[in-house]
């Protein structure tokens, strides 16, 4: 039996266990298919909801891993984010670096860069961990963000957990 080197085959019971003891859920491998599903989708909008521990960030770094092959894609913590960092995080994983930017130029930059990719070759992805603990200004954001389209497509793809 070879080692499954996805995320989704990381080993039960810890770093010491057996290589060969990988957890594996069905229900698991059906939400990745739907986030993939979802992305394909002309909205481009997935959620992805279930109780701590369920396996939600899991799934979602299997599919980031799995879509960097092909598009470019931010994956980013929720957790107390403030709209400066959660644009900062977008545009230095898709290698642009900022500087003393405003917040009005750092989410210019994020939406020219989106537009840019939707309209050469593929729209980006934003994946959003604990989208539940972001500040409210951060929702708002998002909310901005979600709407950017070109010729009639949705210009930044995102996943929300």
């Amino acid at each position: 039996m070879q080692e499954n080197h996805s995320v989704l085959g990381d080993r039960a019971f810890g770093g010491d266990a057996d290589a060969l003891t990988v957890i594996k859920y069905r229900s698991h491998h059906d939400a990745l298919k739907f986030l993939q599903s979802a992305l394909r989708s002309p909205n481009g909008v997935g959620l992805l909801y279930g109780p701590h521990g369920s396996g939600k960030t899991i799934i979602t770094r299997e599919l980031a891993m799995q879509l960097s092959a092909d598009a470019d894609v931010a994956y980013v913590d929720g957790r107390q984010v403030k709209p400066r960092g959660l644009l900062s995080q977008m545009l230095a994983q898709y290698g642009h670096a900022t500087n003393d930017e405003s917040d009005e130029e750092l989410l210019e930059e994020v939406s020219d860069f989106a537009l840019e990719q939707t309209r050469s070759w593929q729209a980006p992805v934003l994946i959003v961990d604990n989208v539940d603990r972001m500040y409210p200004s951060s929702m708002r954001l998002l909310n901005s963000l979600a709407a950017l389209s070109m010729q009639g497509r949705f210009a930044l793809r995102m996943i929300l957990t």
